[in-house]
């Protein structure tokens, strides 16, 4: 779940340096010159980074999905036990 979070807050990184870098080269384009050609680069990252964004996303919904699926089996299990011991303390009276 960690690891989600990790994708989440660096593809934020990368996005905000990446609208950065377009807005700069955006702003300067007149006096980049062959440089300007890095606006369609700095889109590509946005999208990118964007990409690793939503798969940080679907990591986190995805683990916290699985940890409530645990606590439940725990919790069934807890409830199976309980009920054993109840029907052998019911057989043991008979």
């Amino acid at each position: 779940m960690g690891g989600a979070i990790v994708h989440m807050v660096v593809g934020l990184l990368i996005i905000i340096t990446a609208m950065w870098l377009l807005g700069v080269l955006t702003g300067a384009s007149a006096y980049l010159g062959p440089l300007a050609g890095m606006r369609d680069l700095t889109i590509v990252v946005i999208i990118l980074a964007t990409l690793i964004i939503i798969e940080g996303v679907s990591d986190w919904l995805i683990a916290s999905k699985l940890k409530r699926l645990l606590d439940e089996i725990e919790r069934g299990r807890e409830n199976l036990s309980a009920t054993s011991s109840y029907c052998l303390a019911v057989a043991s009276r008979v």
